[in-house]
């Protein structure tokens, strides 16, 4: 895919697709994970975290970034806490199912 706003890359372990992670610049200041999907059978052994570095290195670590949740995936809201995403407490979305934003800050260094 070639999109100078937009990023994709794909897992495979042993040859079979693990799972995939679309990242977006929308805006200087509007840098968006837009989707972390892996297969369940996948899960647990270092797939979503390979993929979470290379959307983020791509959006750029140095900048802030923001993503969409659903609020009952709690599991997805444990990982992404975990790579430093916060839920945003005055974000409002207008899904139809509940959804939070979290947002991910610039670390200083």
């Amino acid at each position: 895919m070639r999109n100078s706003h937009q990023f994709f890359a794909a897992a495979f372990v042993d040859g079979a697709f693990a799972g995939y992670v679309i990242s977006t610049v929308h805006a200087p200041d509007s840098r968006e994970l837009d989707w972390l999907m892996v297969d369940p059978a996948f899960h647990g052994n270092g797939v979503a975290d390979a993929l979470m570095s290379a959307g983020v290195d791509w959006l750029g670590r140095d900048r802030p970034m923001w993503l969409n949740v659903l609020q009952h995936n709690r599991r997805a809201i444990r990982f992404y806490e975990k790579h430093d995403f916060a839920i945003d407490p005055d974000a409002r979305t207008e899904h139809l199912i509940p959804h939070f934003i979290m947002r991910r800050r610039p670390k200083v260094v």
